[in-house]
């Protein structure tokens, strides 16, 4: 019994290797160039082992997006009926998560969506949900009167712009960013229902 759990602990392992490296490789090198034989080679077993675990590079790739996803949406805090704070958690969450990618990273989703169909779903569910979780959080401000009821969409671009800007530089100095509580100062001066 002992034996199974280790052989379950070890496929796991090896799974867990994979979907690392490919996630790695896709960001450092794109769809393309992360050939299945190296991602094997980087989480040290042949590509036999590879194709045991997934049925092919696309699958994996699919998997390894589908954590970051999870990581992505994860960034963005429930209303807590603090909107300054609320969105000062917002922002150093993005700034932080995005500034540990490379800027391959970023551009992470437009190799999924232009080299594979199933990759190019998840982006887009990705998109979706991560959508709706930003316009949750500004709807629950507009209706407590806090935000201006000005379009969702808007509100999502004009918060999130800076920060995906930022985030597409070479150079992500925290130097060169706004602090959260100066980068929110300013948003809600445009947005805040009680800044007139």
């Amino acid at each position: 019994m002992v034996s199974k759990q280790s052989d379950s602990e070890q496929k796991n392992g090896t799974r867990a290797r994979l979907l690392g490296s490919g996630l790695e490789l896709l960001v450092a090198r794109g769809y393309l160039g992360a050939t299945a034989r190296d991602i094997a080679r980087a989480a040290g077993v042949t590509e036999v082992t590879m194709y045991r675990h997934f049925r092919s590079k696309d699958e994996l790739f699919v998997e390894a997006f589908s954590s970051y996803k999870e990581a992505v949406l994860a960034l963005i805090p429930e209303p807590s009926g603090d909107v300054q704070r609320d969105l000062r958690v917002l922002v150093d969450n993005f700034y932080e998560f995005l500034s540990a990618l490379p800027v391959q990273g970023v551009q992470m989703m437009s190799e999924l969506r232009r080299h594979s169909e199933l990759g190019k779903v998840q982006v887009e569910l990705m998109e979706t949900a991560m959508n709706q979780r930003l316009s949750d959080l500004f709807r629950y401000y507009q209706e407590t009167g806090e935000l201006l009821t000005e379009d969702l969409d808007h509100v999502r671009i004009a918060f999130l712009g800076p920060i995906y800007f930022y985030a597409s530089r070479d150079d992500k100095d925290p130097h060169t960013r706004l602090p959260s509580d100066v980068y929110v100062e300013r948003f809600l001066r445009g947005y805040s229902n009680t800044s007139a």
